[in-house]
């Protein structure tokens, strides 16, 4: 870090810009994504730095960072790029547009929460899998997590098996094979398993071609299914058929932490 290099952060203020602050002395240089609480007027706030580079006036009338809150960004290259998106696009200032893409205690400066999920035990990581053979589902979600060691959280699991897999993990839990656990750092993104899927069974089949019949024109369709059903198997395969005309898909997530894994299952087999 250069002498004269400061920390451009967006605060959430009704001013269309960023802020310059100095690093605390000492302390390496805050990445891009990482909340920090700073001086503001009369009081403080808590904002996230967007930039380093260099002070628009002498640096040395320039307030310093008071503290930085977070060990590595809570933001990525890809969410700074869409919050810096929005803010042009709505005309608003980048520090309350940015505010607005945390949840409420994390803007107020707290620790993010704590995230649980399930890990395989040492015993569940040594076992040959004998008596799963007729639980495939028990199976496949051991292997997911024989895969993970630090631990997947439920929905990840659910979108990695395509269905519900609370009954599978209480079975699990009962012959000592996985745990619950505390989840840290960034959600695992589920691998995207590259090839064909499972084959459709009769109903998906008959709902893929029904709704492949109407394409070309506006057509709406409500598909009726329980959790586990494999109504996402349907979404994939009539997303494969749109694609293959070179058209466009999109997805709407029903809830936003399933994003990352419906992002690795679709990147597995559409790309």
């Amino acid at each position: 870090m250069t002498p004269a290099q400061v920390i451009r952060v967006a605060v959430p203020a009704p001013l269309r810009m960023l802020f310059d602050y100095l690093p605390v002395p000492g302390e390496a240089l805050p990445l891009p994504g990482t909340r920090v609480r700073v001086p503001f007027g009369r009081g403080e706030r808590v904002g996230v730095v967007w930039e380093a580079g260099q002070p628009d006036k002498d640096s040395r009338s320039l307030k310093t960072l008071i503290e930085v809150l977070d060990p590595s960004p809570l933001l990525g290259a890809p969410d700074i790029a869409l919050v810096n998106w929005a803010a042009r696009y709505y005309q608003h200032p980048i520090g309350e547009v940015v505010a607005a893409a945390f949840p409420v205690r994390l803007r107020r400066g707290e620790a993010p929460a704590e995230r649980t999920g399930w890990r395989a035990t040492a015993t569940g990581i040594a076992t040959s899998g004998a008596g799963l053979e007729r639980a495939p589902r028990q199976r496949a979600v051991l292997d997911e997590l024989r895969a993970e060691p630090s631990g997947l959280s439920l929905q990840a699991l659910c979108a990695a098996r395509g269905g519900d897999v609370r009954g599978a993990l209480a079975r699990l839990l009962e012959r000592g094979w996985v745990e619950p656990c505390s989840l840290r750092g960034e959600p695992a993104t589920v691998r995207g398993v590259a090839g064909e899927g499972p084959p459709l069974h009769t109903e998906q089949a008959a709902a893929v071609a029904e709704v492949a019949a109407a394409s070309g024109h506006y057509q709406c369709w409500l598909l009726d299914g329980v959790t586990g059903s494999g109504k996402t198997e349907v979404y994939i395969e009539l997303a494969k058929q749109v694609l293959a005309e070179g058209r466009q898909v999109l997805f709407l997530v029903p809830e936003i932490s399933l994003t990352p894994q419906l992002v690795g299952r679709l990147t597995g087999r559409l790309d």
